[in-house]
């Protein structure tokens, strides 16, 4: 089974480019750099102490499939962003 790769970097109007990717994927991986009660995400970091234990809670009762990880970055400067979406053998990476 072969996979294409589609890359492709977005400067402008974030949200609607991933809106329309998850309307169609199979498949969604995220990978951010802080989590919060006030918009949780699935993946974070220590750097700052920005990330909330409630925000990590949340994410947990999300589903107990989901998986968490805690970056301990001891003061580097942890602050990433990547979206990846499955779809037909296409995988989309918007970073």
């Amino acid at each position: 089974m072969s996979t294409k790769l589609n890359v492709k970097l977005i400067i402008d109007n974030l949200a609607d480019e991933l809106i329309a990717r998850m309307q169609h994927a199979s498949g969604i991986y995220i990978m951010t750099s802080f989590i919060m009660q006030s918009g949780v995400r699935m993946l974070a970091g220590d750097y700052l102490y920005i990330t909330q234990p409630e925000g990590l809670r949340a994410l947990c009762e999300v589903d107990p499939r989901i998986e968490t990880r805690l970056w301990r970055s001891m003061g580097t400067s942890f602050h990433p962003k990547a979206y990846l979406f499955d779809a037909d053998c296409i995988k989309t990476i918007i970073a």
